[in-house]
């Protein structure tokens, strides 16, 4: 029942009721009709809590609407009105039976009953021909009478009917109207019409509007036997469920796709923007970072010499120096030379022989030339125990200047003894050299110096040896011969290009008792030697003892003394002295161990094989020893690694001194001994490598046809001491192993391994205050960070990919925040029929904003996925191009944060247009629009 009570209502300025009293009783199909602008809606409208803005009461079945909070009005509308209009505000874009599907929302109701009540509605009001209709497809009376089923559906108590019939034609308002009276048989219907007749014909009280008040005319006889709606449902408050509202986002998408195929393309376009902006600063970045970083240890700082000379000015070491050493080092040194660095076949081309003299006898030895006394043997105390002298007193005595002892085998002691004409043996001819003045002369001639000398000498004795060699107690025999003796003139400059031709250049040199390394190391810790180099043998110095691509370990080292300021060993101490955080290094070199510029962009100088066998090494000089210069990689299994600058792959091995995961092994290596990582054992054999030997292949030398490569070899053999459990491929050992592997075992020329810097390597870098102290400590030299540069060079040039990238991501992002608002504003307009439809029904402003943030999710999330899609496609090409050009190996990982960045992005502007909307819809009844 409903009582209106001294209603009032004050439209503009006049009043369109006064006074008004009138009751509804609980059923019956009540007609109001009057002309236009008496105000017929807007008493239907206050009736049905459509507008609250009235002065009287209106009570429905004991509720005063008017008092009731929005909530509880639109709770109260949902559980007993239903509503029929002219224009049938229904959703045109969801099909007959979803529309008044939709009322069963907040339901309680099982499934099966929900669905048969609707098939019954449409069965009764002959419309289930066209359930799967959609309405905007549909006649004006079919969307009436569908109209009238959403309206029945939940067995309202009261419905409300404004000009229902408004826009039919005559057939089908009558129909209409047929459907209503059957209706008004156990409900309340109230309905307002300017269709006199059809009011007349079927309502059961009739109202004119007229001056204010309605003046109710006699009702009529009032049946209430047929009934048309069974008993009512159980219900409850609105709730629109996630199916209705994935529904009618499918249905929007469908018949508006081309509008969001639109916004999703700019959207996307925004998030695209945004990913590889964040891809870039984070994901390229640490990328590029990483990838140096297999190449670069970012807890790494370098220590250089400030204005260090790259062409160093050597001299060899005097013979003061020399002897200095040999005595400061006595215990350690067996004895000292030197050695002319000429090649006397073609120093003295035109004549170059020894010869023998008995008498009138004369024989030529061709066995002997000047460079035999160049590179004569010293004769040691050892020499004398382990080897056979003819005669055997030789030795007693310590030789004269003019006296030599020469090694034979025994084809030349035969042919020497036939030319003596004494029996063949050692011992004979020991005696007869004993008895007899045999003496040798050496005759040298250069016609185009005009020069010529015999130098003579007394042959006292004979050693029984494979090799032909002069030997002498004077350390500096061949000095005394050349420069005393001979007069030839020398320079211990090694640079210097003289302007005769006859300069022989000199270098002294030491012979350590015990590997060279040793003695070298030791020296080099002390200040007073800071200037001095000191070279392994090779063939440079010694052509006929050390033949090129041959190891040639003879202990013996070469002295120089630099004129440039080159890298002082003995600072190394001072610097750990000062901060003793200072521990680990090692040496980078030009040739060994090489660093470019202030990169720490290091690695082996040249290609560096490791294997475990002959064989394997045999496969690497087999199969690079000639290679076309337009294909020059050659691939080998898994049971051969490589070492090299230029490699930027994982798998390149690189020198270290820190262990960067647990070791078993020997607690100290000795010199001709490494540890590997595990990650290198397991390349080259799937057995235990702990004390097995270990093949470097050095690719010392390559020179070109235009055509193909030719690569030289040399292979040293060291012992696996300890393995270091990491899973980067490196190789372990003393600081100074960087140097002494190429200078003793490879025999490289030590001007091609001054050290060039010192990287020290920190579980945690010194603070800059650390820094600081040190450079100001030790002026002359400077402690860089060279991850730094990397590191700013980076993020200078992404730098500015950024920048760009932002402005455009801002720039699209605003342009998405606009679209977004523009289409969710033409979106509010199309729908905000629908949004007070859905208030109008019963359901709440969260319900309904519920909705509409789900619209707007699922309006972007075909954005977000399109992006994230297209994001990895080119950040896949992004990082596999910048690899290519920076000759990198990086490894590809998704850009999560890339990811979240464009998921934040889409949530935050789905939230901003969605909180204006919202805002901009509350509270907004709109109710008129229904009308």
């Amino acid at each position: 029942m409903i009582i209106i009570e001294k209603l009032e209502k004050i439209f503009g300025n006049r009043k369109l009721f006064e006074n008004l009293n009138i009751t509804f009783f609980e059923k019956g199909l009540y007609g109001i009709t009057g002309e236009s602008g008496t105000g017929k809606t807007t008493l239907l409208n206050l009736i049905s809590s459509i507008d609250n803005d009235y002065y009287g009461n209106i009570t429905i079945n004991g509720y005063n609407l008017k008092t009731m909070k929005e909530k509880e009005r639109r709770e109260f509308r949902y559980n007993n009105f239903g509503y029929i209009f002219q224009s049938f505000n229904l959703f045109e874009d969801e099909t007959v039976y979803q529309n008044i599907e939709l009322v069963y929302e907040g339901n309680k109701l099982n499934k099966e009953i929900k669905k048969q009540n609707i098939i019954d509605i449409l069965n009764a009001l002959d419309i289930y021909n066209i359930k799967d209709e959609y309405v905007h497809n549909l006649s004006g009376g079919e969307k009436q009478r569908v109209a009238i089923a959403r309206a029945l559906i939940n067995k309202p108590k009261i419905i409300f009917c404004d000009e229902p019939t408004g826009s039919l034609d005559e057939k089908n308002a009558k129909a209409i109207f047929e459907i209503l009276k059957k209706i008004s048989n156990t409900t309340l219907v109230i309905l307002v019409s300017h269709d006199k007749e059809l009011v007349n014909k079927y309502c059961d009280y009739i109202f004119d509007m007229k001056d204010k008040e309605l003046i109710k005319n006699k009702p009529k006889y009032i049946n209430y036997d047929e009934i048309f709606i069974v008993s009512s449902n159980e219900k409850s408050s609105g709730k629109l469920s996630f199916k209705y509202i994935f529904r009618n986002i499918k249905n929007v998408l469908k018949i508006k796709k081309g509008r969001y195929l639109l916004s999703s393309s700019i959207f996307s376009l925004s998030l695209i923007c945004l990913g590889l902006t964040l891809f870039i600063s984070n994901n390229v970045s640490q990328s590029i970072n990483k990838a140096f970083g297999t190449i670069v240890n970012e807890n790494s700082l370098l220590l250089q010499r400030k204005n260090q000379d790259n062409q160093i000015s050597a001299y060899s070491a005097s013979e003061i120096d020399i002897l200095n050493l040999k005595k400061e080092y006595n215990e350690d040194i067996d004895y000292i030379g030197c050695k002319y660095l000429v090649n006397f076949p073609s120093f003295f081309v035109d004549e170059n022989r020894f010869f023998i003299y008995k008498g009138d006898f004369s024989k030529e030895l061709s066995f002997l030339t000047a460079t035999s006394i160049n590179e004569f043997s010293y004769l040691t105390e050892e020499t004398k125990l382990n080897n056979n002298f003819y005669p055997s007193s030789v030795i007693d005595n310590p030789l004269k200047n003019d006296e030599i002892i020469v090694s034979l085998d025994y084809l030349n002691m035969e042919k020497l003894c036939k030319d003596l004409q004494i029996v063949r043996s050692y011992e004979s001819l020991g005696e007869h050299l004993k008895d007899n003045n045999v003496q040798l002369i050496l005759k040298v001639r250069n016609d185009n110096w005009n020069y010529s000398d015999e130098q003579l000498f007394r042959l006292v004795g004979i050693m029984q040896s494979p090799q032909t060699k002069i030997y002498h107690t004077n350390e500096l025999f061949n000095k005394f011969v050349f420069e005393d003796s001979m007069r030839l003139p020398t320079t211990n400059n090694m640079l210097e290009v003289s302007y005769y031709p006859w300069v022989m250049k000199k270098v002294y040199y030491l012979k350590a008792k015990t590997f060279q390394t040793q003695l070298i190391n030791k020296i080099l810790e002390n200040d007073k030697y800071k200037n001095f180099i000191f070279d392994s043998d090779n063939s440079t110095y010694s052509p006929s003892l050390c033949k090129v691509g041959e190891l040639c370990h003879n202990n013996r080292i070469f002295v120089f003394r630099s004129l440039n300021d080159i890298f002082e060993h003995y600072i190394i101490d001072e610097i750990y002295k000062t901060n003793n955080k200072f521990s680990n290094y090692y040496y980078t070199t030009f040739y060994g161990y090489a660093n470019y510029g202030n990169s720490l962009f290091n690695g082996f100088a040249s290609p560096l094989y490791f294997s475990l066998s002959d064989k394997d090494v045999n496969k690497i000089v087999t199969s690079l020893e000639k290679i076309p210069v337009n294909n020059n990689e050659v691939k080998f299994d898994n049971n051969i690694a490589r070492g090299y600058v230029l490699d930027t792959n994982s798998e390149n091995v690189k020198f270290s001194i820190t262990y960067d995961g647990a070791y078993r092994g020997k607690e100290t290596l000795d010199l001709n001994e490494i540890a590997i990582s595990s990650a290198l054992a397991s390349k080259l054999s799937n057995i235990d490598l702990l004390n097995k030997d270990i093949y470097l292949t050095l690719n010392y030398s390559s020179e070109s046809n235009g055509k193909d490569i030719f690569n030289k070899f040399k292979t040293i053999k060291l012992k696996i001491g300890g393995i270091v459990d990491s899973d980067r491929y490196q190789i372990y050992q003393k600081p100074d192993f960087s140097i002494y592997l190429f200078r003793d075992f490879f025999e490289i020329s030590v001007f091609s391994l001054i050290p060039q810097a010192v990287v020290y390597e920190f579980n945690e870098k010194p603070s800059e205050k650390e820094i600081r102290l040190i450079n100001n400590k030790f002026q002359e030299y400077e402690l860089i960070d060279p991850f730094e540069p990397i590191n700013n060079s980076v993020n200078e040039v992404f730098g500015y990919i950024d920048l760009g990238l932002s402005v455009f991501t801002i720039f699209a992002s605003l342009s998405t925040i606009v679209l977004l608002f523009v289409i969710n504003t033409i979106n509010f307009e199309e729908e905000k029929r629908n949004i007070t439809i859905l208030k109008l029904i019963g359901f709440d402003d969260l319900e309904i904003a519920k909705m509409q943030l789900i619209k707007n999710f699922a309006y972007t999330l075909p954005s977000l996925l399109t992006s994230s899609f297209s994001l990895i496609i080119l950040s896949i090409f992004i990082s596999k191009m910048i690899a290519e050009i920076l000759g990198l190996s990086m490894a590809y990982t998704l850009p999560l944060s890339s990811f979240l960045g464009i998921a934040l992005l889409t949530i935050f502007l789905t939230l901003i247009s969605f909180i204006f909307i919202y805002f901009y819809t509350k509270n907004k009844e709109n109710y008129q629009n229904l009308h």
